[in-house]
């Protein structure tokens, strides 16, 4: 058999995924030519290596399976660098393939390069990837397709890259002598599942403002399941993580938002103002937390992650713990939670108050928010929502809490411009409807793949958010230098959105916010055909709240009359419980 039709049905076998996305090259032909010529997969072509990264990135974060990518070698392979590291540091499981120049024009000693296009990209992704390596048994070929497979898919999920020279791809492999060894031990836990229940429902019962924090830990289909159920029977209050924003639904009353710099103000108070705080897969960095972390310092932290290194990393745990969250939330609920029941009536009623007092939607509307916001009632079950990076991530995470139902998906760690449009495409084979959130700069990187949405007919809603700057960064130059908008607004311009769109064939239609309404949109958004949506807002848009640096989470700008966070102050819970806290983990 043909190394490359191998392959092919060896990933198709270990990981169930039937979809391969990429951009063909001459040193990945082989392998694309077996894809090809495959019944049981589809080939996905993109305009670029990186837009087809992100496509993989995308149909990985929605199907909640395993992403699978090709591209060739030499400034192929190193067009992966960013997609590669969005998965690595999102924990998206995504399965890389580069060709190589055959093995026998490798280069030798220490000269640059030899083979035409050759580069170690092994070398290059080594400290963004689970596992790389350069492929160059054909006897061993099938055992290290599933040992890399397995690894992207266990534990703390992330991407994998082999790369595969030519000669390897073309060649006829004997299925009899092919290399079997003993798959890797990659996770085990460390804490029983029983002891976490059982501490967990004791510090609960000292608690008086209990509180989730949902992470990117939470967003595969079982964990949202259970933590439904969870929250169902403990109305336990909850706040998410930029990553974690749609694994808990937005109907639940005690839904607070995502929390950090840019959350909502209530969902930033409610974090504040708890006493226990359970997290579930998120690390408490400074973009949930802000810069100025005393405040958890008064806090009982019960941590749950399956990544060791951010157990270690944590700087503000009382308990923490490496667990499969997963397994932790099921055990709970079957552990009698129908009789589990928590004195937090006040509590309770503090967070509804907040979340009506501060909440802009009862007030004077945020132009951008308020727009979302009625386009993001067109969501349900089998919708997906997508956004870039910059001022647009903002508003649309904002905003997110009024969807109706779906999955969100940004780029949180790394941060990536451009992420949005090429991510819609990988997720739009898995949903019914997507809606891309893009910022005019991030639309600029990746708007070639309009062609890939024009050629299948993806049903995506490519919604551009314009105020003809980069926002974010402008928003810093008026803070810190003194308004002087190098590269952000001047010497800077956006084409005309509307004809762009236009060329590539997809109705497209441009609208100014101040003249906004959604019914004249309405034709496009219900039906299933792709469209592009243009919304043009004034430059001095901006982004609030937002957390200036050197205050705390509850006061951010612009600040506003903080009468409710005062209701606990004077309340001596804290003291009392975190001694007791102690002793309930045996």
């Amino acid at each position: 058999m043909k190394a490359s039709d191998l392959i092919v049905k060896e990933i198709i076998k270990a990981s169930g995924t039937t979809r391969f996305f990429g951009y063909i090259g001459g040193m990945v032909a082989h392998l694309v030519d077996s894809i090809y010529r495959s019944d049981e997969c589809e080939l996905v072509n993109c305009i670029t290596e990186q837009g087809a990264g992100f496509a993989a990135d995308g149909y990985a974060r929605v199907t909640n399976k395993l992403g699978v990518f090709f591209v060739t070698s030499g400034p192929g392979a190193t067009n992966l660098v960013t997609p590669i590291a969005d998965c690595y540091f999102d924990s998206v499981p995504v399965l890389f393939i580069s060709g190589q120049v055959n093995s026998y024009e490798y280069k030798r000693l220490s000269i640059r390069q030899n083979g035409f296009q050759e580069t170690d990209i092994v070398s290059v992704v080594r400290s963004i990837t689970k596992f790389s390596k350069t492929l160059l048994n054909k006897d061993s070929l099938v055992q290290e397709i599933r040992n890399a497979i397995k690894i992207a898919l266990t534990g703390r999920k992330g991407p994998v890259l082999l790369d595969i020279p030519m000669d390897l791809q073309r060649a006829e492999i004997d299925l009899q002598a092919i290399t079997h060894f003993d798959n890797l031990d990659i996770y085990q836990e460390k804490t029983s599942t029983s002891k976490l229940v059982s501490f967990c429902k004791r510090a609960l019962k000292y608690s008086k403002r209990p509180l989730v924090l949902v992470g990117n830990g939470c967003r595969d289909n079982n964990t949202r399941k259970a933590l439904q159920y969870f929250f169902s029977k403990t109305r336990i209050p909850c706040v998410e993580s930029i990553h974690g924003i749609d694994a808990v639904a937005p109907n639940y009353e005690y839904n607070l938002g995502f929390i950090g710099k840019y959350g909502e103000r209530f969902s930033n108070h409610a974090f504040y103002n708890s006493d226990f705080l359970i997290v579930l897969g998120a690390r408490l960095d400074i973009c949930q937390t802000g810069a100025k972390t005393e405040f958890l310092n008064s806090k009982t932290i019960f941590q749950i992650d399956i990544d060791d290194s951010e157990i270690i990393n944590s700087k503000f745990g009382n308990f923490v713990f490496k667990h499969d969250i997963e397994e932790f939330l099921h055990s709970f609920n079957e552990s009698s939670v129908d009789d589990f029941q928590l004195d937090i009536a006040d509590w309770l009623s503090y967070c509804s108050t907040i979340k009506s007092e501060f909440n802009y939607m009862n007030k004077q509307f945020f132009k951008p928010n308020e727009i979302i916001s009625q386009i993001l009632q067109y969501t349900d079950d089998n919708s997906v929502v997508t956004f870039d990076v910059g001022q647009n991530q903002i508003w649309v995470a904002q905003s997110l809490l009024y969807r109706k139902s779906g999955f969100a998906i940004t780029s949180g760690g790394l941060g990536s411009m451009g992420f949005s449009l090429p991510a819609a495409i990988g997720a739009s084979f898995t949903a019914d409807r997507v809606f891309a959130f893009c910022g005019d700069g991030g639309f600029q990187m990746n708007i070639q793949e309009l062609e890939v949405i024009k050629r299948r007919n993806l049903n995506i809603k490519v919604i551009v958010l314009n105020n003809n700057s980069l926002g974010m960064v402008k928003s810093f130059q008026k803070l810190y230098f003194d308004g002087r908008y190098a590269s952000t607004f001047e010497d800077y311009s956006c084409p005309n959105i509307k004809n762009i769109g236009n060329a590539y064939g997809i109705r497209s239609v441009s609208i100014k916010s101040s003249n906004f309404n959604i019914d004249d949109i309405n034709k496009y958004l219900e039906d299933h055909e792709p469209c592009l949506i243009e919304i043009v807002f004034e430059p001095s848009s901006t982004t609030e709240p937002r957390l200036t640096f050197g205050n705390n989470l509850s006061h951010q700008d612009p600040q506003l009359n903080d009468h409710l966070e005062q209701k606990f102050d004077n309340n001596n819970l804290l003291e009392q419980t975190e001694l007791e806290y102690n002793h309930l983990f045996k």
